[in-house]
């Protein structure tokens, strides 16, 4: 058997279903997850079939986006009839739906619904191992909770609309308590202002909404430059920005913009320079930018690279042979950002799908999101097409 565990989850639960990936293989338990092990060329649904069928255990990533999936349902289902035991591993507060709910109404969940996330993987680790060692694929047995203080056994019921209405009710009565206890306080007046909450400032409210710049006749006026040379960059009548890169440091010409909070997607359409050595792509920082999270291209390969205080933290890559776009090329580059986690993907034209390139935990210090082209030696272009923040 090549693996142990099949990973159900929605496309959109990416970052979070590649942490579970990455814990458990960490600790030598072999997974199945898409896309990264379906076999290109292959029909993806015969991959999964297979994949499923291969498993001692299903762990099904459990949150609104798979709730509504209904390839999480089939693959939910094909599990069920060919007696693999189902592990949900709920990271969202959600009631299943009716047809997902007849197949896990009885089996035993991990909650991961409190930050952080690092230590309900932990637990899952360790439930995941007991599991394995102590049945075989269909044991019933092998689904008894291990820590019944953070398993439960099914999502909580809807409450009752009466009961409802009684704890708005108390809360209410809660609410106007509390205001009588601090207006006698305080004296309470219209013009006790002090202590009220500012208003979400301009730039907070722009960093939440979606943005696209296409780059065409100029760059979008939300964008910020740092160490900017004017004559080593421009938009050109095609709509592309070019930025020359610079050998650093300093780093000139960053074009940054306000990174979102919580969760986020960024897209970046971009060709890959065919000379020099250096970068070019997506970077997240916060003041210096000598600390960082790169993603983009360099001479030999696509990397995924953090740095600290110029020096480098993780770096994850993919060789130019392996590489769907060669340099010259026009590519699509994916950031995710999901719980605190990161996942960087490219996008293969030729199968219509992502692949996975690097993951790993978010600095939550890393406040600017942007481009960012450099130089080691020679001359270095990065052509910029699109783009893109969305939610």
């Amino acid at each position: 058997m090549s693996h142990d565990v099949f990973i159900c989850h929605s496309s959109v639960d990416r970052v979070i279903a590649n942490a579970v990936c990455a814990r458990l293989e960490q600790n030598k338990i072999r997974c199945w997850i898409a896309p990264r092990d379906v076999i290109p060329g292959r029909e993806f649904a015969a991959s999964i079939i297979e994949a499923i069928h291969g498993s001692k255990l299903t762990i099904l990533v459990f949150s609104a986006n798979s709730n509504d999936s209904q390839h999480v349902h089939k693959e939910i289902e094909r599990s069920v009839n060919a007696g693999i035991p189902i592990l949900p591993f709920r990271v969202e507060d959600v009631t299943p739906s009716p047809a997902l709910e007849y197949f896990i109404s009885d089996a035993h969940w991990l909650d991961a619904l409190s930050p952080p996330l690092e230590e309900h993987l932990d637990h899952l680790v360790g439930t995941v191992q007991l599991l394995l060692n102590r049945g075989t694929p269909g044991d019933e047995a092998t689904l008894a909770p291990v820590a019944p203080g953070r398993v439960t056994p099914e999502p909580p019921p809807r409450r009752s609309r009466i009961a409802l209405w009684v704890g708005l009710g108390a809360a209410l009565v809660a609410i106007v308590v509390l205001a009588v206890v601090l207006l006698t306080r305080t004296g309470g007046g219209p013009s006790d202002t002090a202590g009220a909450a500012p208003p979400p400032s301009t730039t907070s409210q722009a960093a939440s909404q979606p943005f696209t710049d296409e780059f065409t006749g100029s760059v979008d006026k939300s964008w910020t430059w740092v160490n900017e040379k004017p004559e080593a960059w421009k938009v050109t009548a095609q709509g592309t920005l070019e930025i020359v890169g610079q050998q650093p440091p300093p780093f000139r010409n960053v074009l940054v913009r306000t990174a979102p909070t919580g969760s986020y997607s960024v897209k970046l359409n971009l060709t890959f320079p065919t000379k020099g050595k250096g970068f070019t792509g997506l970077v997240l920082t916060g003041k210096d930018p000598d600390t960082r999270l790169q993603f983009g291209w360099t001479e030999t390969a696509l990397v995924t690279q953090t740095f600290t205080n110029g020096d480098i933290a993780d770096d994850s890559e993919m060789m130019t042979a392996d590489l769907p776009v060669k340099p010259g090329g026009d590519a699509q580059l994916l950031l995710e950002v999901r719980a605190g986690l990161y996942i960087t993907s490219i996008y293969d034209p030729k199968y219509d799908t992502w692949y996975d390139m690097g993951t790993g935990h978010l600095d939550p210090g890393f406040t600017r999101l942007g481009l960012l082209v450099y130089s080691k030696t020679g001359a270095v272009t990065g052509t910029f097409d699109r783009f893109e923040i969305f939610f």
